[in-house]
């Protein structure tokens, strides 16, 4: 063996392990690196924390310190756990959106719900329960809830308190009128200038950083959990964390967790500016008043019981006070020279003026009723023949007034047993008489209503029947298979014909009952007025019997006519108007359409047709209920009760142009605006 070539050989060898041993000394130092790096960047990573600014809860200090507990102890949780962050400023709303969108990765203070759930996740440990609460402007007198009725309440987007204010009222059955802000500042600046009655925010107000001008209603709402949020399925680590660093401060009595909640406490008496409930102070202002009155209460009586007790020893000022009370005074009539004497109770309460002291026969018949003058003349007849009597009567006094009175009366003699005088009582029951007839008018305002509920349910039960037994005759015989195929295509039109038929009376009983209750709602928008008509022929075209001409006529010049109204009712009465016309015309022809009207700056939306036409007499009933010009047509006789009640609603009116025999017109005036 060659010596040279074993050395080549043996050299190569060396040199190819030093390689090896120089790439294995890279690899490992490349590793160590990428660990080292992995490990500084895990350390050095850096989250975005929400900072929402919610004046009285959450804020950013002038001079960058944050003021919060949610934040305070966050940069604490940030400190023990070696937590890089960065603050984002923003108002709730945005950062609510950016939480969930992943812009940001933790945004602190969230209340908790089912629905947030869905779409975010939270820590399992809480900071503290958080409640909802309603201010207001100081100036406003708030005693109870219903005043919140149809009132404006300003509640910010996507806040939770907002949510649970509204759950909170629907219990009372409350409507509101709900003004959706984009943030707690700008709610607190409109409710500063009163464009609010209230706004919904977070409670308790930690740092008193309310505006002067707004205070607590005391009316609180919506207990739920505040945690800190995090983009769903993200920043676990993060969250572990958190939730980690929570409950070791919370298993420590005198942890920064419980040193936050015992200084923040404090701050809620010492700087905000906090108002008694409502409730509170009426229940503090009673017990003082209550107690003022019963104070006064005493001392007056330990007064009236000497006063009384002087009192009593006078007859006559006894019954006087008795008489005040009831509206009654004495009359006495001196059968010798027929002088009537009134008290002056009966002065005060009949509005006569004493000019005498006392009253003739004629001036007695001068102020009486002339409807019950001879009855008052038979009345003092009569005290000759009965112990007492009594009667009804009315005064008119010099005001025109009328004034109802009970006459009691009885003969007075002297201890001969002969007659002397007639004495008796006068009481006022004017208020009695009216509460009486407020009952006949109500009794007899029952008794047309009944009338009515009756005509109605026969009414109903023989229109909702014959629909009904039409759809059940002909699906028993579609469904008994005896009837040929070509003719079960007409008894399926003949059905779906008599469900629309049903469906629409069904409609008109609830629109009508709607109207009564006045629960109908209204909802106005602008609407085109070309395109409304051509949708509603284009739908009545099909439907149109082939013996009518039904025809478009639309002469205005301006294509995009604008009004401002409720466009589904709208419709519903222009539907109204040409069923009618396609029913009570036989053959000849139906315009929809508009034009300018006989009224300045207004134009008119119109029917007409060259059918039966309706008489003067039945104009008068036109709009009546249940009421047709012709009883064999089929149908309930509420749609132009209905149409009527629906124009006026939409500020308008129907206006009926017709003869009988020569066909009708229907139309209705509206403000014509261009656009």
């Amino acid at each position: 063996m060659n010596p040279n070539h074993y050395s080549l050989k043996n050299g190569t060898s060396q040199n190819h392990f030093k390689n090896i041993k120089g790439l294995y000394k890279t690899g490992l130092i490349l590793i160590l690196c990428l660990g080292f790096i992995a490990t500084f960047a895990k350390e050095t990573a850096l989250y975005k924390v929400g900072l929402p600014n919610v004046p009285g809860f959450m804020s950013h200090g002038q001079n960058g310190e944050v003021k919060g507990f949610p934040l305070v102890l966050f940069e604490k949780i940030a400190q023990d756990e070696n937590i890089q962050f960065e603050w984002v400023d923003g108002s709730w709303n945005e950062l609510f959106i950016k939480v969930q969108t992943g812009e940001i990765d933790v945004l602190p203070g969230t209340q908790e719900t089912a629905k947030r759930k869905e779409i975010l996740d939270f820590t399992d440990a809480n900071l503290y329960t958080m409640w909802s609460e309603l201010y207001m402007h100081k100036q406003t007198d708030f005693k109870n809830i219903l005043q919140l009725e149809n009132k404006k309440i300003g509640l910010v987007v996507d806040d939770n308190n907002a949510a649970g204010f509204l759950d909170y009222i629907n219990e009372f059955d409350i409507e509101i009128q709900a003004i959706y802000i984009d943030s707690h500042s700008e709610a607190l600046n409109r409710l500063k200038r009163k464009e609010l009655f209230a706004i919904v925010g977070p409670s308790p107000n930690l740092l008193g950083e309310l505006p002067p001008e707004v205070v607590s209603s005391g009316l609180y709402f919506n207990p739920t959990e505040l945690k800190y949020s995090f983009p769903i399925g993200k920043n676990e680590a993060l969250r572990k964390m958190i939730d980690h660093r929570l409950s070791i401060y919370k298993s420590i009595p005198n942890s920064i967790y419980y040193q936050l909640i015992t200084d923040y406490k404090r701050a809620v008496f010492e700087q905000s500016h906090w108002v008694l409930p409502i409730w509170l102070q009426f229940l503090i202002y009673g017990f003082i008043t209550l107690f003022g009155v019963a104070f006064l209460f005493i001392a007056v009586l330990r007064q009236q019981v000497k006063t009384r007790t002087r009192e009593l020893k006078d007859r006559d000022t006894y019954l006087h006070k008795a008489m005040e009370v009831g509206e009654m005074g004495t009359w006495e009539m001196s059968l010798e020279t027929r002088k009537i004497y009134w008290s002056d109770e009966v002065y005060s309460f009949t509005g006569i003026n004493k000019e005498k002291e006392y009253l003739t026969a004629e001036y007695i018949k001068s102020i009486i009723h002339p409807d019950d003058l001879e009855d008052v003349i038979n009345f003092f007849r009569k005290i000759d023949q009965k112990d007492t009597i009594e009667k009804e009567c009315r005064i008119i006094n010099k005001l025109n007034q009328t004034i109802y009175v009970r006459l009691v009366g009885q003969l007075l003699k002297n201890e001969q047993q002969i007659p002397v005088k007639s004495i008796g009582i006068i009481q006022m029951i004017t208020n009695q008489k009216l509460h009486e007839q407020e009952l006949i008018k109500a009794k007899e305002t029952a008794e047309k209503n009944e009338k009515l509920k009756s005509a109605f349910l026969a009414n109903m039960s023989h229109e909702i029947r014959t629909p009904l037994n039409s759809i059940i005759g002909f699906s028993d015989l579609i469904a008994s298979n005896e009837v040929e195929e070509d003719r079960k295509q007409d008894f399926i039109n003949i059905i779906i014909k008599q469900n629309e038929t049903l469906l629409t009376i069904i409609n008109d009983v609830i629109d009508i009952s709607k109207i009564e209750t006045n629960s109908l709602e209204i909802v106005k928008k602008r609407t085109e007025v070309k395109p409304l008509l051509k949708s509603i022929y284009d739908q009545h075209k099909e439907d149109c019997p082939a013996s009518i001409d039904f025809k478009l006529d639309i002469q205005l010049d301006y294509y995009n006519c604008i009004i401002n109204t409720d466009q589904t009712r709208l419709e519903q009465i222009l539907n109204n108007f040409i069923s009618n016309a396609f029913k009570y015309t036989p053959e000849g022809i139906v315009t929809l359409g508009c034009r300018e009207s006989s009224i300045p700056g207004n134009f008119d939306l119109f029917v007409k047709d060259t059918g039966i036409g309706i008489s003067k007499e039945d104009r008068a009933l036109l709009f009546s209920r249940f009421t047709q010009v012709d009883n064999l047509k089929q149908g309930a006789g509420l749609g132009l009760a209905i149409s009527h009640s629906l124009a006026q609603l939409l500020g308008s009116k129907i206006h009926v142009i017709s003869k009988k025999g020569k066909g009708s017109e229907f139309y209705l005036s509206f403000p014509l605006f261009e656009a």
